[in-house]
């Protein structure tokens, strides 16, 4: 693997199909400038400059896709609400397909906001001081699930990859992972899982999952901090949901590789400054399955990734990362040796 053979995965992206299965979240941005205390309660007053809406939870995974011009799908559930139309016209303006979206009148669109402040001026070191969750959990209904595998069975075949983006909210159960197995069988398609703890013991048969090494820890059921408690939690979890290969993610020290031969790669990190970690293993998981999905071996798909969540790290909020920024990133960072 060198450099160039990573930066030559980069145009292969363009075009490619890729399906997002996962949970659709809104997240809001309420930004301001705290100059004082509230005499009414020892808590600072947000003077209000904007509020901006972005794609989160699943959505964020597709963006990510986008991003690097990838052709990106998105099935999901959302309200039947003035928020669905907000979600639907920003995924229109970065061209991600929205028809596998079904609306669920039960439920409303899963909002986050974040309330963000700056202290002084606007854009000087923002800091989140609140974030407000308005969502269900509740399982999708029978007949919501029913409709979106009605629209998707015929347009499966077409994708080259698809990623699993559980975020915990109510979407994706044993009824609805089990269907998409159905519709994937045989297909060849590459099949990954950012996994929610909610759901561990309903993932199985699938190429990959992307672990943070807290989830590695609870999914496992072992220790997972030191390389080898790594090694030995990946290696329970290859056989626990019956996976080809899975990374796992350990902020600053990088990411671990596991194959089911028992190899256990060790991808280091690359020292920069970090401004927020939300998103980062969105980007990971889009750019791994990508990347595999155009012919990348393993270890290159992590590696991609791992400069990916290195550029992401380094903006503030949920964020993306483009080819051209990828491909900077790559070459200012030769690769170093893995263990």
């Amino acid at each position: 693997m060198t450099v160039d053979s990573l930066v030559a995965l980069l145009p292969k992206l363009r075009g490619l199909e890729v399906l997002v299965f996962g949970d659709c979240i809104l997240d809001a941005y309420l930004e301001g400038i705290v100059r004082r205390i509230s005499p009414e309660a020892p808590v600072p007053i947000l003077e209000q400059q904007s509020l901006h809406h972005r794609m989160g939870g699943a959505a964020n995974v597709a963006l990510n896709l986008a991003a690097l011009g990838v052709r990106a799908s998105l099935a999901g559930v959302c309200g039947k609400d003035e928020r669905a139309a907000l979600f639907r016209d920003l995924l229109r303006r970065d061209q991600i397909d929205n028809r596998f979206i079904v609306e669920d009148e039960s439920r409303p669109t899963a909002l986050k906001t974040r309330v963000i402040a700056h202290a002084g001026q606007i854009l000087r070191n923002p800091q989140q001081f609140l974030r407000i969750d308005q969502e269900s959990t509740e399982a999708v209904p029978e007949k919501v699930a029913a409709e979106l595998f009605s629209r998707l069975a015929p347009a499966i075949g077409r994708f080259k990859a698809v990623i699993i983006s559980d975020y915990g909210k109510g979407f994706i159960h044993r009824a609805t992972f089990d269907r998409l197995l159905d519709l994937l069988r045989g297909k060849g398609i590459v099949t990954v899982v950012d996994p929610k703890k909610r759901n561990y013991a309903v993932y199985r048969d699938i190429d990959a999952m992307t672990h943070n090494h807290h989830e590695a820890g609870e999914d496992s059921g072992l220790p997972c901090e030191t390389d080898e408690e790594v090694r030995r939690a990946g290696l329970l979890l290859l056989e626990k949901h019956n996976l080809k290969h899975t990374l796992i993610t350990r902020g600053s020290r990088g990411m671990v590789l596991l194959t089911r031969d028992g190899e256990a790669t060790f991808i280091p990190t690359f020292a920069r400054a970090v401004h927020d970690v939300s998103g980062a293993g969105d980007t990971v998981i889009a750019v791994h399955a990508a990347a595999i999905a155009v012919g990348a071996s393993l270890l290159e798909a992590a590696t991609l990734a791992n400069h990916a969540a290195g550029v992401v790290v380094s903006k503030f909020g949920t964020a993306t990362v483009t080819a051209g920024e990828l491909e900077e990133e790559i070459r200012s960072h030769p690769l170093r040796n893995h263990h």
